[in-house]
C-alpha cells in the first residue's frame, strides 16, 4: 500500500490490523470496510484486490457469493482502492476523500492534473472542491459532465419523445382505420359468409375438443371398456372412421378453395381477411345459435340411448330441437 494512503488510513481509522495477513484477516476487513465511508471502502479495496490477485481465476468470486459478499460491491472497493492510491501525497488523498465514494469515482477519469488541482482549492470545469462538498451526487455530476455528452442526451430525450408522440398518432390512425372497416357497408353474401364462416369453423374446433374428450374418457381412460376389448375395438373403429370421413370433407373443401381464390387468398391472412369487432360480435352470437343446436341434438341421442335400454315406466320424450 502507498505510504500516502497508508498514513491517510490510520489518521482516519486510527491503529488498524495490517491486511497483509492470512487470507481471513483479508476476507474479515474487506468485509468490514464496505460497510464503512470513504476510508474503510479503501481498506476493503486493498484488501479484496490482495485477494483477488492471489487466486486461481474464478476462485474470487465463489468465494464472494460463498461469503454473501456482492460482487458488484467488492470491485466497487477495488475501484476505489485503485483511485486513492495513484494520487501523489496524502494532501490530495485527505481533499478529495471530502467528496465521498460516488463523487470521487465520477473524477476517476480526470487527467491526473485536473484530479490535483481540485484537491488545491482550484476550479476545475467551473467547480470547486468546497462547491463540490456541498452539491448533491446528481448536481456533481451534471456540473463535470462532457459538454458534447450533455447535447447529446437532450437530443436523445427530443428524439425519444417525438417517437413517443409519434406512436400515439399511429395509434389513433390504427383505430380510425379499424372504425371505418367496421362502417364498411358490406355486401350481404359476404358478411354473412364471413360471419357464418368463422362461427362454423369455431363449432369444428369445439367439436374436436369434445370428440377428444370422447375418445380418451369412453374408449381409453374407461375401465369397462377395457373389460370388453372387442367392444372397445368396434365403438374406437366407428368413432376413426367418422372422424376420417370428417377430415377427407375437410381437406377437399380447402382444396377446392385455394382451386378457386388461388394462394393471394388462401396462402396468407391480411387485416382484411379477418372480422372486425362489429362482425366478431355477430359470429359469436351465431356460435351461440350453433352450439345450442348441437346440444339440443346430444341431447335427443342421449334421451333415445335410454329409451332403448327399457326399465319401468313410459319413455322419455325427446326434446324439441331449435
Amino acid at each position: 500500500m502507498p505510504a500516502q494512503l497508508q498514513a491517510y488510513l490510520e489518521q482516519t481509522l486510527g491503529r488498524f490490523e495490517s491486511i497483509t495477513g492470512d487470507v481471513e484477516s483479508l476476507w474479515a476487513a474487506g468485509k468490514r470496510g464496505l460497510q464503512m465511508e470513504t476510508a474503510g471502502k479503501i481498506l476493503a479495496g486493498r484488501a479484496f484486490q490482495e485477494l483477488k490477485n492471489s487466486l486461481l481465476p474464478g476462485q474470487f468470486s465463489a468465494e464472494l457469493a460463498s461469503r454473501m459478499i456482492a460482487r458488484r460491491s467488492a470491485y466497487d472497493a477495488i475501484e476505489v482502492y485503485e483511485l486513492f492510491a495513484a494520487l501523489p501525497d496524502i494532501g490530495v488523498v485527505q481533499a478529495l476523500a471530502q467528496l465521498g465514494i460516488t463523487k470521487a469515482m465520477a473524477i476517476k477519469a480526470w487527467d491526473k492534473k485536473d484530479q490535483q488541482a481540485l484537491a488545491s482549492g482550484k476550479a476545475v470545469r467551473g467547480i470547486t472542491l468546497d462547491a463540490a462538498v456541498e452539491m448533491s451526487t446528481r448536481e456533481f455530476d451534471e456540473k463535470i459532465r462532457d459538454p458534447e455528452l450533455v447535447k447529446a442526451d437532450k437530443k436523445i430525450a427530443t428524439l425519444e419523445a417525438a417517437k413517443e408522440g409519434l406512436q400515439a398518432e399511429l395509434k389513433d390512425l390504427k383505430g380510425q382505420l379499424r372504425h371505418r372497416y367496421d362502417s364498411i357497408n358490406m355486401p350481404e353474401f359476404a358478411a354473412h359468409a364471413r360471419q357464418e364462416g368463422v362461427a362454423l369453423a369455431e363449432q369444428i374446433t369445439l367439436s374436436l375438443t369434445a370428440l377428444e374428450d370422447l375418445v380418451t374418457d369412453r374408449l381409453i381412460d374407461n375401465k369397462e371398456a377395457k373389460q370388453f376389448p372387442d367392444w372397445k375395438n368396434r365403438a374406437a373403429g366407428t368413432v376413426f372412421h367418422s372422424a376420417l370421413s370428417a377430415q377427407a370433407r375437410m381437406q377437399a373443401l380447402l382444396e377446392r378453395m385455394r382451386e378457386e381464390f388461388g394462394d393471394a387468398v388462401t396462402g396468407k391472412l391480411d387485416f382484411e381477411f379477418t372480422l372486425s369487432k362489429g362482425e366478431a360480435e355477430i359470429a359469436k352470437d351465431a356460435l351461440g345459435v350453433i352450439q345450442k343446436r348441437h346440444a339440443d341434438l346430444a341431447h335427443n341421442r342421449e334421451a333415445d340411448r335410454k329409451n332403448q335400454k327399457g326399465g319401468r315406466g313410459r319413455p322419455m320424450d325427446k326434446r324439441a330441437v331449435s
